[in-house]
């Protein structure tokens, strides 16, 4: 058996708390007990009636502030999920573009490098070939980064939308340009 007291909005059981439970403390089954904190849990909250019985109250409707707030998260974290996907090719082409550029400048003679030579290899092309890919493919990942941080800066559109359909409206434009960026280069 427990105990909720208004004054504290607190639980209480005498065998925990014994003489320390509060005097406005008013009595609630275990299943009372357990369906308020499950409902807390959810969101709700536990308020007490003119007896000082406790009830669950619906959560309250999110505020404009905390709906865009939410579309600005959404944003974030799409767009860092496509920053994941293609931040370890733009490490690695970075090394490759730059045997590339050396190659390029050695006339296209020589060794190309592990970097040019291992995607000539596996592209079945002649390392010149394969030079111009990777150059044309590293201008391409650039844009595509310079892209999504572009369109990560839009957040504060949706921040300063009057009303949900306009910052939902600008949070979907966000987040269907940054996917068809990435499908571009993919």
């Amino acid at each position: 058996m427990y105990q909720y007291s208004r004054q504290t909005a607190g639980f209480y059981t005498p065998e925990i708390h014994g003489e320390a439970i509060p005097a406005d403390a008013v009595e609630i089954t275990d299943a009372e007990h357990a369906a308020l904190l499950e409902g807390q849990a959810a969101g709700g909250v536990i308020m007490a009636d003119a007896d000082g019985r406790p009830f669950l109250q619906a959560p309250p409707d999110p505020t404009l502030a905390d709906l865009k707030a939410a579309l600005v998260r959404s944003v974030d974290d799409g767009i860092s999920g496509i920053y994941a996907a293609f931040t370890r090719f733009a490490m690695e082409y970075e090394a490759r573009e730059a045997a590339a550029l050396a190659f390029k400048a050695a006339g296209y003679e020589g060794y190309p490098g592990v970097w040019v030579q291992s995607f000539a290899d596996a592209a079945g092309l002649p390392a010149n070939t394969a030079t111009d890919m990777i150059l044309i493919q590293a201008v391409a990942l650039r844009n595509l980064l310079s892209t999504l941080a572009a369109l990560r800066m839009r957040k504060y559109e949706i921040k300063a939308a009057g009303d949900i359909a306009a910052a939902q409206a600008v949070h979907d434009q966000i987040l269907a340009e940054a996917q068809a960026a990435a499908e571009g280069l993919s």
